[in-house]
């Protein structure tokens, strides 16, 4: 979505992306300062150095965490995903880019006994699974300090991710006294209970799911209602080539991306923060229905919708920056979220100096290496 404030235009796409003061809330009950949503990160534990690690990088249900020396591998990259869709999850995610490019597998306790009827209890080893088993996947990731986190059950926060010993860990070692062996304990607040966040420089955050249709040649529909933004948006799309290749289509029954205009009240009904949004974009199934979310499955087309009520009224945005509001929003609909740095297109807001009105290397990579 985009916001047009008195003061500040905020792009925002629906639901998810909002810029808040965090004040004295439970660590418990909202994200994570320091942690930035989509994000792929490199996680080391303090007492070792060593980082997690999926045990040779198996894209297999059941294969051993480990912790093992820094080697730039995917087996060490993770994308972290905040869930609170459905209003009791309100935890992380933790995907292993191993596992196809961090939009399957995740993190997870393995119950005792290995059944779905096991307990969870403290020594429980932790190992990749495909995602079903809530209370076995969902972690609170709690700041402790600037440098240092611990990752707690969401079902249990009593239990937080822990490393045995300094070595590096072996896919058989799978014990809680296993020299680099990763399991839950009690909660401590040890050194081996402790973990940094490496956020990679040159991604950008991204949903773990997919739009079905791939990026390259794809086209996008521009509804009558939305016909008289057909320059902003044939310019914002052309933005993207080489790394997607869009082309107008006459109707949308195929299209990846489709265009539309609706007034306030339709801004009223998707979000709470507000009706001064630019544009809202959604993810949908083939007949158009269902709004999908990107956090829990792939979609098949996107929506991006202009608000008519402010979209070219405002006098807080030029030409060029009405561009790259489109280019923006199409880089939601294939699955970017924003970037904090300023030096991406998907940087949450657009008439701040120096923010990009084109995508950039970082957004550019991010697509590639997701697709």
């Amino acid at each position: 979505m985009k916001k047009i404030t008195t003061k500040i235009l905020f792009i925002l796409t629906f639901l998810v992306f909002t810029l808040m003061l965090l004040g004295n809330r439970s660590i418990f009950a909202a994200e994570t300062l320091l942690i930035t949503n989509g994000m792929i990160y490199n996680i080391k534990n303090n007492a070792s150095g060593k980082y997690l690690n999926v045990n040779l990088g198996t894209d297999a249900n059941g294969t051993n965490v480990i912790q093992w020396t820094k080697d730039g591998s995917q087996e060490q990259r993770f994308r972290v995903v905040y869930y609170n869709r459905s209003g009791n999850e309100d935890a992380y995610r933790i995907y292993p880019m191993c596992s196809s490019k961090g939009g399957n597998r995740v993190l997870d306790v393995l119950r005792t006994g290995g059944s779905a009827s096991g307990s969870i209890v403290s020594g429980n080893n932790v190992d990749i699974w495909g995602t079903g088993d809530d209370d076995c996947q969902f972690f609170i990731i709690q700041l402790i300090s600037r440098d240092s986190f611990a990752i707690r059950l969401k079902s249990n926060p009593n239990l937080a991710l822990t490393v045995y010993g300094t070595g590096n860990g072996s896919g058989s070692g799978t014990s809680s006294t296993s020299n680099g062996n990763v399991f839950i304990s009690t909660w401590t607040g040890s050194a081996n209970q402790l973990w940094s966040f490496e956020a990679l420089e040159d991604s950008t955050p991204a949903y773990p799911y997919r739009m079905t249709k791939g990026i390259g040649y794809q086209t996008y529909y521009v509804d009558s209602t939305a016909s008289q933004y057909s320059s902003y948006i044939s310019t914002g799309a052309s933005r993207w080539n080489p790394t997607i290749i869009l082309s107008q289509a006459s109707t949308n029954a195929s299209t990846a991306v489709d265009f539309y205009e609706v007034g306030n009240d339709y801004f009223d009904n998707i979000t709470e923060l507000g009706n001064n949004w630019l544009a809202a974009t959604t993810c949908h199934t083939p007949s158009h229905d269902n709004i999908l979310y990107p956090e829990y499955t792939g979609w098949n087309f996107a929506k991006v919708s202009i608000n008519r009520d402010t979209y070219l009224v405002t006098n807080q945005v030029n030409t060029d920056q009405r561009y790259g509001t489109i280019a923006h929003e199409i880089g939601h609909a294939f699955g970017l979220q924003h970037h904090i740095s300023k030096s991406s297109l998907m940087y949450p807001t657009i008439n701040r100096s120096g923010v990009p009105t084109t995508p950039q290397t970082i957004d550019r990579q991010a697509l590639i290496y997701k697709y």
